[in-house]
């Protein structure tokens, strides 16, 4: 078996620098291992002294049980879906038992290096059926946690995930959390610390006769290093910030190769900026882990705070910022949404289409009861314990709270004779709610079409359950219909607005076909669907900052001036009532 033994003037770091090491991940279904699976795994041998880009990892996509399904929020995270398995190949949990078995057994001499071991190492023990406390000792001895070794060697880091330390280092991970690219990141850090370990004091380093062996008992003797400056506190780059003016504008956080992070807008730059470096911030966000990458910034000056909002939003699109969470693309459309479509007949509720909607989450809410002919076929997974009885109790009393009686399940008439009765009380609902809290409702509804967070509730659902569910679904859906009548209205117009904090200025804002223009807007007469033919996500983000925006402006007391034709024009007074439905 090949050893790696000192020569005279050889030290350990020198060591670590040449010697191999086994690299091991796993992508799951959760946290605790038992309550998890492993979807993915991936491993190999190589050395600090080896680019890591060019290592020939082994990874396996483990195929899911017949029962077992992977959650939304699993498959945005790794992008698999069962679109996925059905495309590429994959293997037991048995048979990757046996391939990583082996793996282990043929290179038993070599240290094992793990980005986070504390979580990893139990689906380790799951995976190979360690259940013997022997034969995990003896694994155990040999793993070597770079997540330690990070927070030893580098102290000055906000964030020590895999993402942060890699792109400390220089490496930039995927959005999508795989086996072979955080096998690539462990690599990249690791080489890092060996780098780092070879300038260790002389007093750290120690000559051992089997140095192979007891690497990763010398590693764990390691002191913790002195903490040093991240690249964001280089004195010249506090010199820029100190200097940035307090105007609006957008500002750009930026890696050690000139890539953007982070987009951020700012009533006022210097306030802004300077705001991330007083005191410590949350540790393990991803605003930490994105200013252990950053190593520069840049700026661009607007003339308003509603400028600054617009040029954040066409910026995230352009550039796609991994740290910018809402804004972004990717998974989101531009939909219409068409009753007839949906519905079983479909010479009711017209042929028009609603739009633009940015989410229809509340439409696949509600498809399941909508579709009388499949109705228990389509009920999701998470609503325990629902049979034909209950579906029959919940929607009979929905419809009697509205005064509309329907026989069994109701058909599409009964549903668009609900809808006229529905929305004309939510009218009246909102103008009984004081001026904030109607905005304040409508701005938590929006967020929730961002989120769209997964319902992870357990237990079994009542008839009563359905009820509330239903009626806050169909009502969110024509609250986001109303909604969208505001949005083909400001995609093609002119406003004037002064804001009540610069009285006497005048800011004119001119949208032409949802993009704003230096130019008066030409009102030739749009029709509904030319309006509707503006829109893709960035014109649809766009549109909704400048709605929101003047919703908040008009309750606060802003002039405003809404030129919707050459004829039609709306000043706050119209605009305080109408906005607030």
């Amino acid at each position: 078996m090949e050893r790696h033994l000192n020569t005279p003037g050889q030290s350990m770091t020198r060591v670590i620098k040449s010697q191999e090491f086994i690299f091991l991940d796993f992508q799951t279904t959760g946290t605790v291992a038992a309550r998890s699976d492993v979807i993915e795994a991936g491993w190999g041998v190589t050395s600090a002294a080896i680019d890591p880009v060019a290592i020939a990892w082994t990874t396996r996509l483990i195929a899911l049980d017949d029962e077992r399904t992977l959650s939304r929020t699993i498959q945005r995270l790794t992008g698999l879906s069962e679109t996925y398995y059905k495309d590429a190949p994959s293997i037991d949990a048995l048979t990757l038992k046996h391939e990583l078995r082996s793996f282990l057994a043929t290179h038993g001499d070599k240290p094992i290096v793990i980005h986070y071991a504390q979580f990893k190492l139990p689906f380790l023990w799951k995976v190979i059926a360690a259940d013997d406390e022997l034969s995990r000792a003896s694994l155990l001895a040999r793993v070597i946690c770079v997540h330690r070794l990070s927070r030893l060697l580098i102290p000055e880091l906000k964030s020590f995930s895999l993402r942060a330390v890699a792109g400390f280092a220089g490496y930039a991970t995927a959005e999508k959390k795989r086996s072979i690219d955080h096998l690539t990141a462990t690599a990249y850090v690791w080489r890092h610390l060996a780098e780092r370990l070879e300038k260790q004091k002389e007093e750290q380093e120690q000559e051992m006769e089997r140095p192979d062996d007891d690497i990763v008992s010398w590693l764990k003797t390691l002191k913790p290093g002195e903490a040093k400056a991240l690249p964001l506190h280089d004195p010249e780059l506090r010199k820029k910030r100190l200097a940035l003016p307090e105007e609006p504008g957008v500002y750009f956080f930026l890696d050690r190769f000139g890539n953007i992070l982070y987009v951020g807008k700012a009533a006022s730059l210097k306030h802004r900026v300077n705001s991330y470096f007083r005191g410590r911030k949350t540790k393990g966000s991803r605003l930490n882990e994105m200013l252990t990458r950053a190593c520069d910034f840049r700026f661009v000056v607007v003339g308003s705070e509603l400028e600054a909002l617009i040029r954040e939003n066409d910026e995230i699109k352009r550039h796609d910022p991994p740290y910018n969470r809402l804004l972004r693309v990717e998974g989101r459309h531009v939909q219409t949404l068409r009753f007839n479509d949906f519905l079983p007949d479909p010479t009711l509720w017209g042929a028009r289409r609603y739009g633009p909607l940015s989410s229809l989450w509340t439409l696949e809410a509600l498809r399941p009861f909508l579709d009388v002919q499949n109705i228990l076929a389509l009920i999701p997974a998470f609503m325990s314990g629902i049979d034909g009885d209950r579906v029959r109790s919940a929607l009979h009393d929905f419809f009697a709270s509205y005064g509309v009686e329907c026989e069994s399940l109701p058909r599409p008439d009964d549903w668009h004779k609900l809808a006229q009765i529905v929305w004309p009380l939510e009218y009246a609902r909102l103008e009984r709610l004081p001026i904030e809290d109607a905005v304040l409702t409508e701005d938590a509804e929006e967020l929730s079409d961002e989120t769209e967070t997964e319902i992870e509730e357990r237990t079994e659902w009542t008839a009563e359950d359905l009820e509330h569910y239903v009626r806050d679904a169909f009502r969110h859906l024509l609250r986001q219909i109303n909604r969208s009548r505001w949005f083909l209205r400001l995609c093609h117009c002119h406003i004037e607005w002064e804001f009540h904090d610069e009285p006497g200025q005048t800011h004119q804002f001119f949208l032409v076909h949802g993009s704003l223009s230096e130019a008066p807007v030409p009102y030739e007469s749009l029709s509904y669907e030319a309006r509707l033919a503006c829109f893709d996500m960035q014109v649809y983000d766009r549109i909704a900052i400048i709605y929101s925006a003047l919703k908040r402006g008009v309750h606060r007391g802003d002039k405003v001036k809404f030129h919707i034709g050459p004829k039609l024009v709306l000043d706050e007074r119209i605009l305080r009532d109408r906005l607030r439905s």
